[in-house]
C-alpha cells in the first residue's frame, strides 16, 4: 500500500538532501587516492566484499543525512537496513560500478531513491555520474531529466538494429548469448543504474541483465527516470519489474526505450 502523498515542501527538503549527497560523494569520490580503493574492509550487508572507496562514498551519504535531519529508514548495500521514525525509505547505491571505480575504468555512480514498500512507490530518483558528473533525475509524475533538460527513451523503428547493453559473465543465460549473436551493437559497462539512465536518455535501446543478482540499490531510481522518460523494466519473467525496498531479494531485469523491443525481445524468448 502506498503512503499518503508527501507534502509538496517535505518532498522539497527530501530531494535537496538527496542531490546533496550526490554532490558530496562526487567530490569524495574524485579526492580519493586511486591507490587502495580497492582495499576489502569486510564483507557487505547485501553479501559482497566493502571496499574501502565504497565506505568513503557511504560514510559522506550518512553524514548528510544526519545532517539534514530527516528521519528516514535506509536500505544500502554495506550497512544494510537502517529502520527510521518516517514511513519514507531512501534506496541508497553510494557507488554503483565498484569494480569499474577501482580498476580505473571512467563509469561508476550514485544511485539515490526515495520510496515506500515497493519500487512502484518511488516518487523520487537521482544517478550521478561520477566521472562525468552528468546528473539524471525523475520525479514520479514529471518526468525525467538529465543535468535538468528533459530526456525520452528513443522508440525503436521496426527495421532498426537496436543499440543494447547484455550482461554475460559465467551466469549469462541462452537469452544474452543469443541477443549477443543476433544483434552487433552489443555493449557492457557494469553499472546497473547507469545502463538504465542511458536508455532513458536514448543512448541505448535496452539494458539486459539476465540473471537474478540484481539488488534493490542497483536500479531503484533508474527504473524510476527510465518510467518517467517513457520507457519500461521488466522482470526475468517478463513481467513489470518490481522489487521490494529491501535487500532480501534479487532479480533480473530487462529494462527497455519502448514496448516495441520488449515484444521483439519476448519472441526471441519463446
Amino acid at each position: 500500500m502506498a503512503p499518503p502523498p508527501m507534502d509538496p515542501k517535505d518532498l522539497e527538503r527530501h530531494v535537496a538532501a538527496l542531490r546533496l549527497m550526490a554532490e558530496e560523494v562526487d567530490k569524495a569520490v574524485r579526492a580519493a587516492p586511486f591507490e587502495g580503493r580497492g582495499k576489502v574492509l569486510g564483507m557487505g550487508a547485501d553479501g559482497t566484499d566493502t571496499k574501502h572507496i565504497d565506505k568513503v562514498a557511504e560514510d559522506v551519504c550518512l553524514k548528510v543525512l544526519q545532517q539534514s535531519g530527516l528521519k528516514c529508514a535506509v536500505v544500502s548495500e554495506e550497512i544494510g537496513h537502517l529502520r527510521g521514525e518516517s514511513e519514507w525509505t531512501i534506496v541508497m547505491d553510494p557507488l554503483d560500478g565498484t569494480t569499474n571505480a577501482v580498476q580505473g575504468i571512467p563509469l561508476y555512480c550514485i544511485s539515490l531513491a526515495l520510496g515506500h514498500g515497493t519500487t512502484d512507490n518511488v516518487i523520487y530518483g537521482i544517478v550521478r555520474n561520477l566521472c562525468t558528473g552528468d546528473v539524471y533525475e525523475a520525479t514520479k509524475g514529471q518526468g525525467a531529466t538529465m543535468n535538468g533538460k528533459p530526456i525520452k527513451a528513443r522508440k525503436l523503428q521496426s527495421k532498426e538494429k537496436p543499440t543494447l547493453s547484455v550482461v554475460f559473465g559465467k551466469k549469462a543465460d541462452e537469452f544474452a548469448l543469443t541477443m549477443g549473436q543476433m544483434w552487433a551493437n552489443i555493449r557492457s559497462f557494469g553499472c546497473s543504474a547507469l545502463e538504465c539512465c542511458f536508455v532513458a536518455q536514448g543512448a541505448l535501446d535496452a539494458y539486459y541483465h539476465g540473471y537474478p543478482s540484481l539488488r534493490v540499490t542497483d536500479v531503484a531510481a533508474g527504473v524510476l527516470i527510465l518510467r518517467e522518460a517513457g520507457g519500461e523494466a521488466f522482470d526475468g519473467t517478463y513481467k513489470r519489474f518490481v522489487m521490494d525496498l529491501s535487500l532480501e531479494k534479487r532479480a533480473a531485469i530487462m529494462a527497455c526505450g519502448d514496448r516495441t523491443f520488449a515484444e521483439r525481445a519476448g519472441a526471441v524468448r519463446r
